[in-house]
C-alpha cells in the first residue's frame, strides 16, 4: 500500500514538474540575449515587438566598439531561473528572475516576463519588470 501512494506522488509531483517546462527555443533566448549578450543571435529567436526591441538595442550599439562589448562582457555573469509559467492561447508566458553579477560590483536581481508565440515558435515580447 506505502508504494503505491510513493509512486502516486512521484506521478504527480513528476506531472506537474513537466507542466512549467520552458520551451526549448525560449531557454536559447534566455542564453543569447542575457548570458551571452548575443543580439545578432537573439533576432533568430524573436519577431514582433521584440525583433523591434533588439534591432533598436543594435542600432544604439553600433559605435561602440566589438572590443568595448567584450570586455564588457567578460566582467559579468548572468544566471536565471524560472518562476512562474502562464498558458494562454496561441502563447505561453514566462517570468523569469535573473541574477546578474559585475566584477567589482554588487550583484543584482531583476525579473522578466517573456511572451512566446506557440505558432511562430518565436519570443513575441520580452520586459524587464
Amino acid at each position: 500500500m506505502k508504494k503505491h501512494i510513493v509512486v502516486i506522488y512521484l506521478v504527480f509531483f513528476g506531472l506537474m514538474a513537466c507542466s512549467d517546462q520552458v520551451a526549448p527555443k525560449v531557454i536559447d533566448f534566455m542564453e543569447a540575449y542575457y548570458v551571452q549578450a548575443n543580439q545578432q543571435e537573439s533576432l533568430k529567436l524573436v519577431t514582433g515587438p521584440a525583433l523591434e526591441k533588439i534591432q533598436k538595442e543594435m542600432s544604439l550599439l553600433t559605435d561602440v566598439s566589438p572590443e568595448n562589448r567584450s570586455a564588457a562582457q567578460s566582467k559579468r555573469s548572468i544566471t536565471y531561473k524560472l518562476l512562474e509559467t502562464k498558458k494562454g492561447e496561441g502563447q505561453v508566458s514566462y517570468l523569469f528572475e535573473i541574477d546578474v553579477n559585475v566584477q567589482d560590483l554588487e550583484s543584482f536581481k531583476k525579473s522578466v516576463s517573456v511572451i512566446f508565440d506557440t505558432k511562430a515558435q518565436k519570443v513575441l515580447l520580452f520586459k524587464e519588470l
